[in-house]
């Protein structure tokens, strides 16, 4: 019964392994502003960080910041922020930096530091993992709190990303959708979807449907009749043609009756162009200096105008001509795009 009663415990403690089969159900990594949340005193999101600095300097200073609320799923899960508390050591007295848990009539610090034990963390965060199973179900939100005798005691709280996750019996996601970016008319298409189990049992018999947001009905459906092991991923594949010619965007939704989760059950939807029969000629002028102002809203990254115009043209299959001279003769050309950028002007 001993050796019984260990397996049983080790097994429970290999499925709470962070990594393993682990669903995300809130991630955000605070690259811009997110929606939601609400601060008082020095709290702001810049520079990749939910950040509290200590200037505007206040004395008897109480800031916090509370999250949106979430729902804790019913099986718990793991709430991990990267946190730098950065310290001012010379005006160091009573401050402290918590994080709580609050709800309808709750409100329980779960991770408390004190600023007189020095730093916490480095310039790239440390982990802080917090348990949340006491709150399977419930609807809550996070709050950081910082409180003390003055906010000069510490240089800035950084929270760098918050990833909450859990273990699911029955999660299945999708992982990537890949087929053409455009097509003729009436020239069959392919998309392969990757599907991953995310659960801790075994999935099989449940549908993969092919949308696009042009149309009301699916385009296509998949059955998927194998079996996914825990932590396998498998792959469904789809054709869909039409006569229209469009634009639009396909998407993959994953349909089963088991599913726990159903917030990574539809894919990113992929662009796709119907060609028109018709022959044109494209030139790009490139008309900047080549500075990288505009973010990519897939990506993150910054990027120039010229360099999105191209990716895009691309995708649709669209040839193009690029020169950074405008030519005296444009009458070779049935559309020109010009970028204007972004200049430096004394």
């Amino acid at each position: 019964m001993t050796k019984r009663l260990a397996f049983l415990l080790l097994l429970a403690l290999l499925l709470r392994l962070p990594g393993w089969a682990q669903t995300v159900v809130w991630d955000e990594p605070f690259s811009r502003m997110p929606q939601g949340w609400e601060f008082s005193g020095n709290w702001d999101v810049t520079d990749g960080a939910l950040s509290m600095f200590y200037y505007p300097i206040v004395t008897n200073y109480d800031f916090t910041a509370f999250s949106p609320e979430i729902e804790i799923p019913v099986n718990g899960g793991d709430l991990t922020l990267m946190v730098f508390v950065d310290v001012y050591s010379t005006y160091v007295t009573n401050e402290v930096c918590e994080i709580s848990v609050v709800g309808d009539g709750i409100d329980d610090i779960l991770w408390s530091h004190e600023l007189s034990s020095g730093l916490f963390g480095g310039y790239l965060g440390a982990p802080v993992t917090l348990n949340l199973d006491n709150y399977s179900g419930e609807t809550v939100q996070l709050k950081l709190h910082s409180y003390g005798a003055t906010s000069q005691a510490l240089w800035g709280w950084f929270v760098y990303s918050l990833n909450l996750t859990t273990l699911f019996d029955h999660d299945l996601r999708v992982v990537e959708i890949a087929g053409p970016g455009h097509l003729d008319p009436n020239q069959t298409g392919t998309w392969t979807v990757e599907i991953g189990n995310l659960g801790s049992q075994p999935q099989s018999n449940f549908e993969v449907k092919l949308f696009s947001t042009k149309a009301v009905d699916e385009l296509a459906t998949a059955y998927f009749d194998q079996t996914l092991l825990p932590g396998q991923t498998g792959f469904a594949q789809m054709q869909w043609f039409t006569d229209e010619v469009h634009n639009t965007t396909v998407d993959a939704l994953i349909v089963s009756a088991t599913d726990q989760w159903a917030e990574n059950n539809r894919s990113k939807p992929a662009f796709l162009r119907i060609e028109p029969e018709l022959n044109y000629t494209v030139l790009i002028w490139d008309n900047d200096n080549g500075i990288a102002n505009i973010q990519n809203p897939e990506t993150g990254q910054e990027e120039d105008a010229s360099t999105g115009i191209k990716n895009t043209l691309g995708l649709a299959g669209i040839n193009y001509d690029l020169v950074q001279t405008l030519p005296s003769d444009l009458s070779f050309w049935d559309i020109v795009i010009v970028t204007m950028g972004c200049y430096c002007l004394d």
